[in-house]
């Protein structure tokens, strides 16, 4: 039944991939870069030259982007095996709060997009992170209070918390290169950053608990991530939102 259920996942993959190769093809690009392409800026070799000049950008966007990866993929993939073997709760109850978080991000992650709209990226960013610095941890002793209804209330709140950081990064990382080079200074910075963080974080959790003992652990590497996050925005990161992307 497994088997069969993960080969009906991947077959219902392809459409998807298809719809991407025409979103891809057929989507007409910025302004900014088709200008950028008529006038003959953009970079011949970007990956050379985001080497070359673009890597203290490089490394401020991985910095900020590591409290989008980590929290994120510990809320939608982690915390279903989080909450079966350490909460103790069922497989359906763990997936209907998994199915609640997810909810959750669509609805305040554009909200929060939003609001740095109007009030700039660091702004939002910077108090979230804030409140991930303070919050995770009462938010863990709440969810290991072993009651089902506690339990749905700490993982709402931090899914809250998660989607006010998501909505504004992907601007900000738009933001943060010039056109040029703007596409591979992106990939480079998402890309390192989810591979180091992103796609580690269900096996770094729960090597966690295995070498402490502790779910606590968890908590105190979300609170690490925020705190290198929170550090460059408040020391390196000059907020965009207001200039012009050329």
């Amino acid at each position: 039944m497994k088997a069969g259920a993960g080969a009906y996942r991947f077959l219902l993959g392809i459409p998807i991939g298809f719809i991407g190769l025409y979103i891809r093809n057929h989507c007409e690009e910025s302004p900014t870069y088709e200008l950028a392409k008529r006038s003959g800026t953009l970079s011949a070799t970007p990956v050379k030259d985001v080497v070359a000049h673009e890597l203290v950008h490089v490394a401020q966007a991985i910095a900020i982007y590591i409290t989008v990866t980590m929290p994120f993929y510990l809320l939608s993939a982690y915390f279903i095996t989080f909450t079966e073997r350490t909460l103790g709760r069922s497989p359906q109850e763990a997936l209907m709060l998994n199915s609640i978080n997810m909810v959750i991000l669509l609805v305040f992650a554009p909200f929060s997009a939003w609001l740095s709209d109007r009030i700039g990226r660091r702004k939002v960013l910077g108090f979230t992170a804030l409140v991930f610095l303070l919050a995770t941890y009462p938010i863990f002793s709440l969810m290991l209070g072993q009651h089902f209804p506690t339990i749905m209330m700490a993982q709402a709140l931090f899914a809250i918390i998660v989607a006010f950081y998501i909505g504004p990064v992907p601007a900000l990382l738009v933001e943060m290169f010039p056109t040029r080079v703007r596409y591979t200074g992106m990939s480079l910075s998402y890309n390192i950053c989810a591979a180091l963080f992103g796609g580690t974080a269900p096996w770094a959790c729960q090597w966690l608990i295995d070498e402490t003992g502790s779910a606590y652990s968890i908590a105190y590497y979300v609170m690490i991530c925020a705190a290198i996050s929170l550090a460059t925005l408040f020391f390196f990161y000059k907020d965009r939102h207001e200039q012009p992307l050329s």
